[in-house]
């Protein structure tokens, strides 16, 4: 089982956070790694463009965070979740999507899980990233910048 505590998952206070972006769209991963290799406390380990290069980078790269965009040709963010879940990956998600928005039944079926729209402001995305990362958040919380954690990000 990949915990989210398991040993060398969680990142020494005041190491770089390690994202992996699952996203088909090159110009908002491009974005968004510029976004997050300028913060002190978060950084892109890689950028996967399909569904089927995920689980490798995950076993590989071992990241904090993933970024999965909901639109991602033949397989959606969303199966793309419950089968890392299915699998026992238990690395934190953020969904992202300019198209579509998951319902709270959605995303409650894929623990460790968040939703942001793309269109949000840079700051709201850093906010966003750093909740879902954040052992204090809890089932059902929601920010003003508009997404919702779906459930704990520390497990009961």
């Amino acid at each position: 089982m990949h915990s989210l505590f398991q040993s060398g998952r969680i990142a020494p206070l005041g190491a770089r956070r390690r994202v992996l972006i699952v996203d088909d769209h090159n110009f908002f991963a491009a974005c968004l790694r510029t976004l997050l290799d300028n913060e002190s406390d978060l950084m892109v380990c890689d950028i996967a463009a399909n569904s089927g290069e995920v689980r490798e980078r995950i076993e590989r790269l071992k990241p904090d965070l993933l970024v999965i965009d909901l639109t991602l040709g033949a397989e959606s963010g969303l199966e793309v979740g419950q089968r890392l879940r299915a699998l026992e990956i238990e690395t934190p998600i953020l969904f992202v999507s300019t198209m579509r928005t998951p319902t709270r039944g959605q995303l409650a079926a894929i623990p460790h899980s968040a939703f942001i729209a793309k269109s949000r402001k840079p700051a709201e995305f850093l906010t966003a990233l750093r909740a879902v990362l954040a052992p204090e958040r809890t089932e059902g919380s929601a920010d003003p910048c508009g997404f919702v954690l779906a459930q704990t990000v520390v497990g009961a």
